[in-house]
């Protein structure tokens, strides 16, 4: 019963140290993310891609607040036409985030810097017109950043 009750403590311990601001956090995009910031390039670019409920949003808020903590100002491009973070579904959207990420997506929905309606939740019908809207809010993002 005693050992029981520690390796229930510990259990709880282990998943109290995976919180971040009430977000679950594995300790793998924790480690991911601090090597990231440790990186010689000061402002990195990332590309973070998976799997359908892989914990993509998740990494990308952990991220974002991150990267807010050395920097005023960060830059998001929303490709996830079916899940987006910032704004509706169904577009395409580069996003400058002045302030941490907390909660589900539609407690943070904002104006987009530049953004473009792809008009479906899937690119694969048409997928060349889905990359040309990247290219262009990659080429605003090169032409206007700082």
């Amino acid at each position: 019963e005693t050992l029981c009750n520690r390796l229930t403590f510990l259990k709880m311990f282990n998943l109290m140290n995976n919180l971040e601001n009430g977000l679950l956090v594995p300790v793998a995009y924790r480690q991911l993310a601090w090597d990231i910031l440790a990186s010689s390039d000061p402002s990195p670019i990332v590309l973070v891609c998976g799997k359908k409920n892989s914990g993509k949003s998740t990494l990308c808020r952990l991220l974002v607040n991150y990267m807010l903590n050395r920097h005023s100002m960060v830059s998001f491009l929303e490709c996830d036409v079916g899940q987006s973070e910032f704004t509706v579904p169904c577009v395409v959207a580069l996003h400058s985030l002045t302030e941490s990420v907390h909660g589900p997506s539609f407690t943070h929905l904002r104006p987009a810097e530049k953004a473009y309606f792809f008009g479906d939740n899937t690119p694969k019908l048409q997928p060349d017109f889905y990359i040309s809207l990247i290219k262009l809010c990659l080429n605003h993002y090169h032409t206007h950043s700082k």
